[in-house]
């Protein structure tokens, strides 16, 4: 995996860590989300040097960390219920004058995006990162075009009822960044979207009564297929609004 240093961050904000019961506020720190459903989320801190002997009194922490609109209002919040610390280093200038840096791997990072727009819908669309399988992707034909563009056309799609009212439909889908100001890299990944009453933002039901389901349901896709098969993140939508479960 490339650096940290090497990507632009997702989020920027002032983070509360707690370590050994000891709570820690106002670390600033960078939150690097997943370009793809393999990799993991990381957040850099950048500790003040009181806050820095604190963290380095533990390899594991709670963090969170709320970022807050011009209005004063919460726009987005991320929290993890574990972070584990590695890299810790401080750099010395002088007697006054010091720079640390701790790295920390969230374990279950929940990312909140916050709307306010009205006309919310009743369902929750939820959209499940899946390992790849062959035998779970759909079906598609790719016809390229002479601008550059290529039309891509789903041929057949599976789905499968894991409970009553709850359909998994199975789906690729696809993402793309400019590498350099003339290459676009583009990557796709299998997906499995499906619509549920439970609130978006209420990550703990969705986790609770609806994953075990499905894990149960991909363990039975592995012993079929011979791959083994996973859930990797789920993402969350009412409306405008957007939840990301890591």
């Amino acid at each position: 995996m490339k650096k940290i240093t090497a990507r632009k961050e997702d989020f920027y904000a002032q983070a509360t860590l707690i370590v050994n019961d000891r709570e820690i506020p106002s670390v600033p720190c960078k939150v690097y989300l997943p370009d793809r459903i393999d990799e993991k989320p990381q957040i850099e801190f950048r500790p003040q040097k009181e806050q820095y002997d604190k963290i380095v009194q533990s390899h594991r922490g709670i963090f969170k960390a709320e970022i807050l609109g011009f209005d004063k209002r919460p726009e987005v919040s991320i929290e993890a219920p574990e972070i584990y610390f590695r890299d810790m280093s401080t750099t010395y200038w002088g007697p006054n004058l010091s720079e640390s840096t701790v790295s920390g791997d969230p374990q279950n990072l929940k990312v909140i995006r916050h709307r306010r727009e009205s006309g919310l819908s009743e369902k929750t669309s939820l959209i499940l990162w899946i390992s790849p399988n062959m035998m779970l992707s759909p079906a598609m034909t790719q016809t390229p075009s002479y601008m550059g563009t290529i039309e891509i056309k789903r041929i057949e799609q599976l789905r499968f009822e894991i409970e009553k009212g709850i359909i998994l439909t199975f789906d690729t889908h696809f993402r793309s960044k400019n590498v350099t100001d003339k290459k676009l890299l583009r990557w796709s990944f299998l997906v499995a979207c499906t619509e549920v009453d439970t609130p978006a933002h209420d990550v703990e039901t969705l986790r609770e009564k609806l994953l075990p389901d499905i894990d149960v349901f991909l363990l039975v896709a592995s012993l079929g297929s011979r791959t083994r098969t996973g859930c990797l993140g789920v993402a969350s939508f009412r409306c405008q609004d957007r939840y990301h479960l890591l």
